[in-house]
């Protein structure tokens, strides 16, 4: 099967393992900033400033997708620094 299709919520399945954690307040998100905070107070400890090491993640082309490439994204990706 090729381009965009409806499927049925009960048949929906997510092409990456979704984490089994309730979603009131992401377990991702909550993850991700004790990660931010450890970096941080790393970076502190040993006498470096955590803003001059700003993460930049690359944009990702029309097509670029490692699921189903040439099919999406549709346009450019890009993450705010």
């Amino acid at each position: 099967m090729e381009g965009v299709q409806t499927i049925p919520a009960k048949d929906f399945e997510a092409y990456k393992r979704v984490m089994p954690h309730s979603e009131y307040v992401s377990g991702s998100a909550c993850l991700s900033q004790t990660q931010e905070e450890l970096i941080n107070g790393y970076f502190e400890r040993i006498g470096l400033n955590s803003t001059n090491y700003l993460i930049k993640l690359p944009a990702v082309g029309p097509g670029e997708s490692i699921v189903e490439p040439g099919v999406v994204p549709s346009s450019p990706i890009h993450f705010p620094t």
